[in-house]
């Protein structure tokens, strides 16, 4: 079997929260990042937005040849050289340029400085010759938890990884972890300019019963293998087929899932749930779910009922729900909807949003 030279894996956890990811780093055919809990294998989970924006941020020194160590420290690797500098630093009674240094170098290499929340080890990365060596050291990370003795299966280590390889998989964990996380961002969206709608129900698990296991067999029925109805958060335009599934079950449920549900329908091209989300925004009463509901017809992009969007944006019966349709309504790039934004410009609960979408539709 072909071993893992280098290989970032992650896997998506919506059960426990939208943005949470497990992570898997393979070197040499070894997870790095795998840990025991006093002497169990566990799992932690963390958004990783923040590595991939770290390494989209680092990159260019990593691969950089003369983005040297700067202190003249020997060991047989990055980690190590690193550790020692600071001793050094500590029993020479160094001047604070010498820590300094160390700090500054150490966030372009070390990817812990990416402000991940979870429980992973120190990796650095750094550029020999034509290889990258990566290296790890997380034998002492976790010894000060004093209620669970947290150890790594793979403490300490160093490998050399071909360049371009490296940079392959790297650039490809970006590109994956943005797409996804833009994916989320759009449904989960409660902050339009400055003004942020109460989104925390978002937060909230239902326990599984019989009517979602009914609802992901249905969908499952159609080549798909989601374990929770959480995993549909991820549903983009390839997926429309089971939008009918959907419809079928949004009926039946109650509604705090109806909210979730509704959300992971906000996908441009879904135009077969336009006409079910706009009756439900009519008939209910619940803000949220009608805020929610806005949204997600706002992603929709159906110009088949913009006209029943115009008449929602501008009856004030419907306050500040209507303002994610008003915030994406340039993206119709329809110029006959200025003269509605500025009719909007004077509604005192929408009037910063009608101008942002105003000005977006004047770029075009």
């Amino acid at each position: 079997m072909k071993k893992d030279i280098f290989l970032i894996k992650f896997y998506y956890r919506p059960e426990i929260s939208y943005e949470d990811w497990i992570l898997k780093v393979y070197v040499d055919d070894r997870n790095i990042c795998e840990f025991t809990v006093d002497g169990r294998i566990e799992e932690d989970t963390g958004n990783l937005i923040f590595l991939s924006d770290w390494f989209k941020n680092n990159l260019k020194f990593i691969l950089n040849k003369n983005d040297e160590f700067p202190l003249a420290v020997d060991g047989n690797s990055g980690i190590e050289i690193r550790k020692k500098a600071y001793a050094i630093g500590i029993k020479e009674n160094k001047e604070i340029e010498w820590f300094e240094a160390v700090y500054e170098w150490s966030e372009r290499h070390l990817w812990t400085f990416s402000g991940l929340e979870m429980i992973y080890p120190d990796v650095m990365f750094r550029r020999i010759e034509n290889k990258i060596e990566i290296s790890w050291d997380s034998k002492n990370k976790y010894t000060d938890n004093k209620n669970y003795k947290i150890e790594f299966t793979h403490p300490k280590g160093s490998f050399f990884v071909n360049m371009e390889k490296f940079e392959k998989e790297v650039l490809s964990f970006i590109d994956r972890v943005e797409r996804i996380t833009e994916i989320i961002s759009k449904k989960m969206k409660s902050v339009f300019n400055g003004k942020y709608i109460d989104s925390s129900y978002l937060y909230k698990r239902v326990s599984e019963d019989s009517l979602q296991r009914n609802f992901l067999e249905e969908i499952n029925k159609s080549g798909y293998n989601f374990n929770s109805i959480y995993d549909l958060m991820l549903l983009d335009e390839k997926d429309k087929n089971i939008v009918p599934v959907f419809l079928k079950y949004l009926k039946l449920f109650e509604l705090d899932i109806k909210k979730h549900l509704v959300r992971f329908l906000g996908v441009k091209g879904f135009v077969s749930a336009s006409k079910f989300l706009l009756e439900e925004f009519h008939k209910t009463k619940d803000f949220i779910y009608r805020f929610t509901i806005a949204n997600t017809l706002s992603l929709i992009q159906d110009e088949n009922i913009l006209e029943d969007l115009i008449e929602i944006i501008e009856n004030r019966m419907y306050g500040e729900a209507r303002i994610p349709i008003i915030y994406r309504l340039y993206k119709f790039k329809n110029f006959q909807l200025e003269k509605v934004l500025v009719k909007l410009l004077n509604d005192k609960e929408v009037s910063e949003v009608a101008e942002y979408s105003l000005n977006e539709l004047k770029k075009i």
